[in-house]
């Protein structure tokens, strides 16, 4: 969720527990889980204490004590700093390339780019448009967002900057 509800008290060992509905299997990749979001010391910690980058890997480590093939996540980046949502990116291409499915929305569409996207679908005028990382251009995220934008290499990796109107 763009806003994940925090019960109050609740220690993340709870929360990722509640995430694998009973099941014993599940709760038993518990450490694996936290060791995937680079949170294995997190497990008695309140969950309400955690900055928002923190709870939102929690929320997405919650996800994965389902083993679920797919995650699907509604702006997972939203309401975050620059590092955290860098760091929730970082995650989701590390998830995804150890076979996870990542479906994400995001009002960035760098946010893909960075963590190596097969593919890419946009609303335009709501009309799904899909394109490949190399298809991507400004055209049709100037259809998407309604603004300019000009394509700029930063590390030798394409990036799409709004320009200004």
């Amino acid at each position: 969720a763009q806003r994940p509800l925090i019960p109050e008290g609740m220690t993340v060992n709870t929360l990722l527990r509640l995430g694998a509905f009973r099941d014993e299997n599940l709760i038993q990749s518990l450490p694996r889980v936290l060791e995937t979001i680079g949170a294995e010391h997190w497990g008695e910690r309140l969950v309400g204490e955690l900055s928002g980058g923190e709870q939102q890997r929690v929320m997405i480590a919650r996800a994965l004590m389902q083993s679920a093939r797919a995650l699907m996540l509604d702006e997972p980046t939203a309401h975050l700093d620059i590092a955290h949502s860098q760091e929730i990116i970082q995650l989701l291409g590390r998830i995804c390339a150890a076979g996870t499915t990542v479906i994400f929305s995001s009002h960035d569409p760098n946010d893909a780019l960075r963590m190596k996207a097969r593919a890419f679908a946009f609303l335009p005028e709501g009309k799904i448009e899909i394109a490949a990382p190399g298809a991507l251009d400004c055209a049709v995220l100037a259809r998407t967002y309604g603004v300019a934008f000009t394509r700029v290499e930063v590390n030798k990796k394409p990036r799409f900057v709004a320009v200004e109107r």
